[in-house]
């Protein structure tokens, strides 16, 4: 995924949110990506210390602005994110790549 220029990878396993993932990628369209719960710790993406929920994830045309940043500000501010916040969104989310694995 593309946020804010910067590249942000997810393991996500809900069909929903991959189905749609797939059309983007193909469409070339943009729309905004949610995480609820986010997590302490690596996963799939080795540039942050946290991760998103991945049975917990939707694509939206509308959320709240306390949810949208970079995933570089959400690093630097990671006890907050997750403790406080608790749910991360990518405004105008472009999906670069989709490995499904279902």
């Amino acid at each position: 995924m593309e946020i804010c220029e910067e590249s942000l990878t997810v393991w996500i396993t809900d069909d929903a949110f991959l189905n749609e993932a797939i059309a983007l990628q193909q469409g070339g369209a943009s729309r905004i990506a949610c995480f609820p719960g986010l997590l302490e710790g690596l996963d799939c993406d080795a540039a942050h210390n946290w991760h998103v929920d991945p049975s917990n994830a939707y694509f939206t045309d509308f959320e709240l602005e306390t949810y949208f940043d970079c995933p570089s500000e959400v690093e630097k501010n990671r006890s907050h994110w997750i403790e406080q916040i608790g749910q991360y969104c990518g405004e105008h989310t472009t999906v670069s790549h989709v490995d499904d694995r279902r």
